[in-house]
């Protein structure tokens, strides 16, 4: 084993521990190198991201509807409200 493995094998094994500082030399050294660290993964995070842009996109779109066109006032239904002059004078 060359000392350059035994290094990537090194670095490998302190990301893999959670060091920040690994991940992110590790990263840096696999665009370097030229190597895929999705390695297939590509057509998945795509299809969530689009999935999740779309979310957002329409609650932002709901939003600013909401600002030009107010809607209308919600009431409650007749047998919900208390418009009962008795019930007001007997409590």
């Amino acid at each position: 084993m060359s000392m350059a493995e035994a290094g990537i094998k090194q670095l490998v094994a302190q990301f893999v521990k959670g060091n920040h500082q690994a991940r992110r030399d590790l990263i840096v050294l696999a665009d370097k190198l030229g190597v895929d660290l999705m390695a297939g993964q590509q057509q998945a995070l795509q299809e969530a991201i689009a999935a999740n842009h779309e979310a957002i996109l329409n609650a932002f779109v709901d939003r600013q509807y909401d600002r030009v066109v107010k809607p209308a006032p919600v009431f409650a239904p007749p047998e919900l409200l208390d418009d009962d002059p008795q019930a007001e004078n007997q409590g």
